[in-house]
């Protein structure tokens, strides 16, 4: 099975950026590229609907919710 992941790294550790569709304790062999093209309007596109596919849908978060006094506790 070929799996090609984007992972970053979090203080010398590699963290995939998306759930890995492998069992625990699978042991694997990892090669290392760097992504040497930048994003395009395809990519974005492509990144765009699995954001979308992952959304939650029926959440209900009221206005007042969101003002800043309710987002930042900066002691006022």
């Amino acid at each position: 099975m070929n799996l090609v992941l984007r992972a970053r790294v979090d203080r010398g550790t590699l963290v995939p950026v998306q759930p890995v569709p492998l069992p625990e304790g699978e042991v694997v062999e990892i090669e290392i590229r760097m992504p040497n093209e930048p994003l395009t309007g395809d990519s974005w596109d492509a990144l765009w609907k699995q954001f979308l596919a992952r959304a939650r849908s029926g959440l209900h978060i009221p206005d007042e919710a969101l003002e800043r006094e309710h987002l930042y506790n900066d002691g006022r």
